[in-house]
């Protein structure tokens, strides 16, 4: 590879042809060590401009440079930053009585704003930039995912230094971050009970336990294994027939089984 010194080469030719031994060899590599930190940093460096020098202004291109630079920050280092063509990022809003007649620019998080017709509500005074109105739409998006271990506001700070140095002249681009909260996996689900003895025509409620508490699917799936014995709807057994069957709640791909055991009335 170029710019890389042939380190082990050069230990090679340190060490006397009289001389020999392990140890003597292990304390000339711990001298040139330095040396080969500072060559590895000097190859990234290298690479970096290399990289910088062959950009051009082509999306496949573009995408992977930002990519190499800014991965080590994603929260799953198989996310991917893409360039999105362009939307519109604001929404005319006109009033009665508005001083010089023109339309206001609103938007909320890139979303569709709920706007209410209450005659009691009076609006609100709204600003706008003259060049945001002016353009109301940026030529592309960068896309970014869920990033960590920098703050949004100096991630963009870095990202839009790179993107204003390669970007052409006159289009405007918008940073979207991807700030949804990661999915958070269920661990573990137990039922408040193991089993259940019951007459036919009776009924039970099992309850659910999910660890943990702030998992992001809590959707419980019921089953029973014998709907001749026994059926569930939403933790409520009913029991329908003699014999067994079990009951399971399923929730995040994690399952608990209750064990029913139904005969009938003695009479």
């Amino acid at each position: 590879m170029r710019y890389k010194l042939p380190i082990d080469k050069l230990v090679n030719q340190l060490v006397p042809h009289y001389l020999g031994g392990r140890k003597y060899i292990l304390f000339i590599q711990s001298l040139v060590y330095p040396l080969k930190i500072i060559n590895d940093r000097f190859i990234d460096f290298a690479k970096e401009r290399h990289i910088e020098a062959r950009m051009t202004s082509q999306v496949m291109y573009f995408e992977w440079y930002l990519n190499h630079k800014f991965g080590k920050y994603f929260a799953d280092k198989n996310d991917r930053i893409y360039i999105q063509d362009s939307q519109i990022i604001g929404i005319d809003l006109y009033r009665e009585s508005s001083k010089y007649g023109k339309p206001f620019v609103i938007w909320k998080d890139m979303k569709e704003s709920e706007l209410t017709d209450d005659p009691l509500e009076k609006p609100r005074e709204f600003y706008f930039i003259t060049e945001e109105k002016a353009i109301n739409k940026v030529s592309f998006m960068v896309c970014v995912p869920r990033i960590q271990g920098i703050s949004q506001k100096e991630f963009v700070y870095m990202l839009s230094s790179v993107v204003n140095t390669y970007k052409i002249a006159g289009k405007t681009y918008l940073i979207k971050i991807d700030t949804t909260p990661p999915d958070i996996p269920v661990q573990s689900v137990t039922l408040n009970k193991n089993v259940l003895i019951l007459n036919v025509g009776n009924e039970a409620e099992l309850s659910v336990k999910v660890l943990p508490d702030n998992a992001t699917d809590k959707k419980i799936i019921w089953q029973s294994s014998n709907q001749s014995v026994a059926t569930v709807i939403e933790g409520i057994v009913s029991v329908v027939g003699a014999g067994q069957a079990n009951i399971t709640a399923t929730v995040g791909g994690k399952t608990a089984t209750c064990e029913l055991i139904a005969s009938n009335p003695i009479t």
